[in-house]
């Protein structure tokens, strides 16, 4: 779309070539430059730990939820299956299609979570870097940054396998209903 005469079109002020958070030097900003920064600090560390809580908050819907599912599908399959009912099957086959790709939906929402968390703490190990301590990022070396799963197994790697388990669950339920059915 084109800008009408005369108008000017905004400036991003979002760094786009780099991502470091400290665009301003302490001599440029002013005497309040340390007590902005560590305020600015202690905002993002906050804004890292609400991310945590809505991703386990997601996630506790998506567990009942899903547990939900598999409950209707298995009381639908007992019936079913001792009336060969085709509605029954039918049911299964459609309601477990949906259950696959709401399990789906859960498993990017996760992975979603996962790169937000890293991305914020990507930047709060820059903003350290201007304060007396480093507690996250030596939290995260001491760790061995998430590669060494005898010091530490990133919580998002197994929380992503779980909406996979469900999704084999109700692939297995179509799968065993068809059998059942077509011969």
């Amino acid at each position: 779309m084109a800008q009408p005469e005369g108008k000017k079109k905004a400036e991003s002020t979002i760094p786009t070539e780099s991502a470091n958070p400290l665009q301003t030097k302490e001599e440029t900003y002013g005497e309040n430059y340390k007590e902005h920064l560590l305020q600015q600090y202690l905002m993002y560390v906050q804004t890292a730990d609400e991310v945590s809580s809505r991703r386990a908050l997601a996630n506790t819907f998506f567990l009942s939820a899903s547990t939900v599912f598999v409950s209707i599908d298995g009381l639908v399959l007992a019936d079913a299956l001792t009336k060969a009912s085709t509605f029954g099957i039918a049911f299964i086959i459609v309601f477990s299609t949906g259950s696959i790709l709401f399990s789906g939906t859960w498993y990017f929402i996760i992975r979603s979570y996962d790169k937000l968390n890293t991305g914020k703490f990507d930047i709060i190990h820059q903003l350290e870097k201007a304060l007396p301590a480093t507690l996250f990022a030596s939290e995260w070396v001491v760790l061995g940054r998430g590669k060494d799963p005898s010091k530490y197994r990133p919580i998002s790697r197994v929380e992503a396998r779980v909406p996979l388990i469900f999704i084999a669950v109700y692939i297995s339920l179509i799968v065993g209903v068809l059998i059942v059915y077509l011969y």
